[in-house]
């Protein structure tokens, strides 16, 4: 997240000093506040702060710093939100755009956007997967399938096996 927030704002919030700051006050309320082994990814959209999403079972933590970059005395403030995915409530929405021809059931390269309306929050992970490149889904991409699972949604076939066996 630090170096998201840096690239954001520009060389002037880039300074070595506000990247520690960043990374230290998100560490610590991750540390406080988000159960170990919950999976994680940031979020870096360019219309909105970059946040760091985790999953557990049926909870969601959003972690987001709204701290003041520009003043460099003190620490950060971070918030972060628990919301319950209640399956009854949340929808999922999944854009993908897959790249070449299926040839087998393993997972093709794809970019995908998932959009969660989970009560009044709205939370937008993009992933990308290439399996030329990549081992195994990266961690948007096993957060996004997670969350969707705790949904509700029944991902289905040996595709989704994978992502989840891989991670």
């Amino acid at each position: 997240m630090a170096q998201a927030h840096a690239a954001r704002e520009g060389t002037e919030y880039g300074s070595s000093r506000n990247h520690d700051r960043v990374r230290k006050a998100v560490f610590d309320q991750a540390f406080e506040f988000i159960p170990e082994g919950a999976d994680w990814t940031v979020v870096n959209r360019q219309a909105e702060a970059p946040k760091l999403v985790a999953v557990e079972d049926d909870k969601l933590y959003v972690l987001t710093v709204v701290g003041d970059l520009t003043d460099e005395i003190g620490p950060l403030l971070t918030s972060i939100r628990a919301i319950t995915i209640d399956p009854k409530t949340t929808t999922v929405e999944c854009e993908t755009a897959f790249r070449g021809v299926r040839q087998n059931a393993n997972p093709m390269k794809r970019d995908t956007t998932w959009t969660f309306s989970i009560g009044a929050d709205t939370v937008v992970i993009e992933s990308s997967f290439d399996p030329e490149w990549d081992a195994r889904p990266g961690d948007a991409d096993t957060v996004a399938r997670k969350i969707a699972g705790a949904a509700g949604w029944g991902l289905g076939g040996s595709i989704a096996d994978y992502a989840i066996e891989a991670a």
